[in-house]
């Protein structure tokens, strides 16, 4: 998640009080599906979105039972 964190930071490289990163870690598992890749395995969906494979199950099963997924 290295180009999207860069967005967390302020201009003086603080990292910003109202930044979400569970939300960030959340929207990048949905980005990280598309039409050509519709099914991923925990691991796939970690690698995709440069979050550990425990972050990667706690965020798909909620993203899941949320409907999302």
């Amino acid at each position: 998640m290295n180009a999207s964190s860069e967005s967390a930071f302020a201009l003086d490289d603080s990292p910003s009080l109202l930044f979400n990163q569970s939300l960030e870690k959340g929207l990048a598992v949905l980005r990280a599906f598309s039409a050509a890749r519709r099914t991923m395995t925990l691991a796939d969906v970690a690698a995709a979105t440069d979050i550990t494979k425990s972050s990667a199950q706690r965020m798909v099963f909620t993203l899941e039972k949320l409907g999302y997924l």
